[in-house]
C-alpha cells in the first residue's frame, strides 16, 4: 500500500555522490533525515484512506500477475535519482522543523511552508534568451518543490506535526470601549499634570504617549489594520475631516496605504468614521489632540513633519512588538482583571492577542453590527482580506449564539417540511417519506391544526 521502497543508504549516496559511510556523523544524520522523509511520504494519506486503497492495490497486483503486465512497481524500486533536489530540500525542512520558534516550541507547518514558497520563487521555470535581435523563452524544469514526491512529503509532515495554528484573539467592541475609557482617564490626568504644557518635559512626554495611544486604538480597530500597517502611515497619507456629501455631517478620516503585505506598489484607501454615537469612542477627537501636540515636537525637529504618525517625540516610529507589549496587552489585561464578561479569564492575553487581533475584531464587529445591511465583500474588503469564500470563517469569529441559531433553523426546517403548504416540502423532501400502498408518498403532519401559527 505504501508503494516502492528505497534503501535510505542508497538515497543518501545518490544525493551526496559518494558511498554511504556509516561511521560518518554527517551521513548518519542524513540517513536519519531520509528515514523520516520516507515515513512522512508514506503518511501523506490518512490511515483510513490507505487502508481503503489496499484492497484495490492487491487486486491490481493479482491482475498484473495473471496477464503478465506491470501496472504497479513493487520492491525492489528503481535506483534513486542523483541530485534529486526534492529529497535534499525535504532534509533541510526536517532539520528546520527541530529549530525553536518564537514561543520556544518547534516551528509550525505554516512557518516551514515558507521554505517551499521561497525555493519555488527563486527557481524560475522560464527564462528569456536574446540572440540576433530575437527574444525567445526557454522552459526550465519545474522547481523541485512542485513535484509529487515533495507534495507527498509536505502532506505527511503536516499530518505529523499538525497544521492548526492559534488564531489571533477577537476582542469585542465593548472591550474596546472599556480600553478607550481607561486611555481617556489617563489622558485627562496627564493633561492636568504640572508642566504638561512644556514641550520636552516628562509630563509632556506622558501626555504625548497617551494621545497617540488613543489615536492608535481607534485607527487600528475601525480601520481593521493588519500587523504593522498602522505604523507605516505618515501624516501626508492621513487626509482629515473629509465629507462624504453635504447631507452627511459626520466627517471621516481617509488613510492612504501605499504599501501592503501583498502589494508594494498599489495604493489602498482606508476610511475611518471620525465620530461615534458612543461618548468614549471618537476618532476625530483623538486625531485633533494628536494634531495639536505634534507641532510642539516639530519645533526642535524641522524634518518631523514628514515622519510617521505613530512616533515618539524624537521621531522614532512605533514597532509592532513594543506596542503590543507596552500598550495593547496591558490595557486588555486590566479590562480582563476588572470584568470577565468583557474578556474571559481563560484567555492568555500575552500570547493570544496578536497584531492581527484588530483586523479580526473589526471584521467580526462589522458582521455583528449588521450582516444583512453590510455585504460580505465590504466586510472583507475593508480589512483587506483575500476575497475568498472558503477563508471567511478564518477571518471572523462566529459567536456561540449564532451557531446555536443555525441549529434552531435546521429544527424549524424539519417542522416546516412536514407542513403541506411549506416551501420546504418539495419533491426531494417528499421522496424521503415512506410510500403508501397505492404507490404515492404519504405526508405525515406534526400538528393537527393547519394554522401556521399553531406552534
Amino acid at each position: 500500500a505504501l508503494g516502492a521502497f528505497t534503501c535510505y543508504e542508497c538515497q543518501v549516496a545518490a544525493q551526496t555522490g559518494r558511498p554511504f559511510d556509516a561511521s560518518s556523523s554527517i551521513d548518519d544524520t542524513l540517513g536519519r533525515l531520509e528515514r523520516q522523509r520516507q515515513l512522512d511520504v508514506a503518511h501523506h494519506t490518512a490511515d483510513s484512506t490507505a487502508y481503503g486503497y489496499l484492497l484495490h492495490i492487491r487486486r491490481t497486483l493479482r491482475w498484473q500477475r495473471s496477464f503478465g503486465v506491470v501496472a504497479i512497481t513493487t520492491y525492489p524500486s528503481v535506483i534513486p535519482v542523483h541530485g534529486n533536489a526534492s529529497v535534499t530540500v525535504a532534509w533541510h525542512v526536517l532539520t528546520r522543523s527541530l529549530d525553536p520558534g518564537r514561543d520556544g516550541n518547534c516551528l509550525s507547518a505554516g512557518s516551514l511552508a515558507k521554505i517551499r514558497s521561497a525555493i519555488s520563487c527563486a527557481h524560475n521555470d522560464t527564462t528569456s534568451l536574446s540572440s540576433g535581435g530575437l527574444t525567445q523563452k526557454i522552459r526550465l524544469p519545474l522547481a523541485p518543490t512542485l513535484s509529487n514526491q515533495y507534495e507527498w512529503f509536505v502532506k505527511g509532515l503536516e499530518r505529523r506535526i499538525g497544521t492548526d495554528s492559534e488564531q489571533a484573539y477577537v476582542f469585542s467592541f465593548a472591550a474596546f470601549l472599556a480600553v478607550i475609557d481607561d486611555v481617556e482617564s489617563d489622558y485627562q490626568a496627564a493633561a492636568g499634570a504640572r508642566f504638561s504644557d512644556v514641550p520636552g518635559s516628562k509630563a509632556w512626554a506622558t501626555l504625548w504617549d497617551h494621545t497617540f495611544e488613543g489615536l492608535f486604538w481607534h485607527l487600528a480597530f475601525f480601520g481593521g489594520f493588519r500587523g504593522g500597517e498602522a505604523f507605516r502611515v505618515s501624516w501626508d497619507q492621513l487626509l482629515r475631516d473629509q465629507q462624504l456629501d453635504p447631507a452627511i455631517k459626520e466627517p471621516y478620516l481617509k488613510l492612504v496605504i501605499k504599501r501592503t503585505k501583498n502589494s508594494q506598489t498599489s495604493k489602498v484607501d482606508v476610511f475611518v468614521a471620525a465620530t461615534s454615537r458612543h461618548s468614549s469612542a471618537s476618532t476625530r477627537r483623538w486625531f485633533l489632540r494628536a494634531a495639536a501636540i505634534r507641532p510642539q515636537a516639530s519645533v526642535a525637529r524641522p524634518d518631523f513633519r514628514a515622519k510617521k504618525v505613530f512616533t515618539s517625540p524624537a521621531g522614532k516610529t512605533w514597532s509592532t512588538t513594543n506596542t503590543l507589549n507596552s500598550r495593547v496587552r496591558p490595557r486588555l489585561s486590566v479590562v480582563q482583571a476588572r470584568s470577565s464578561n468583557l474578556l474571559p479569564a481563560n484567555i492568555n492575553v500575552d500570547t493570544e492577542v496578536t497584531s492581527n487581533s484588530f483586523r479580526r475584531s473589526a471584521a467580526t464587529a462589522m458582521q455583528a453590527a449588521g450582516t444583512v445591511l453590510i455585504p460580505t465583500h465590504i466586510v472583507d474588503g475593508h480589512c483587506r482580506w483575500k476575497l475568498e469564500a472558503h477563508m471567511r470563517d478564518y477571518y471572523s469569529q462566529i459567536q456561540i449564539s449564532e451557531k446555536l441559531r443555525a441549529t434552531l433553523y435546521m429544527c424549524d426546517a424539519q417542522i416546516l417540511e412536514q407542513r403541506p403548504a411549506s416551501p420546504a416540502s418539495g419533491p426531494l423532501a417528499a421522496a424521503a417519506l415512506p410510500a403508501t400502498s397505492h404507490g404515492r408518498r404519504r405526508r405525515r403532519r406534526l400538528f393537527s391544526s393547519s394554522d401556521s401559527e399553531s406552534d
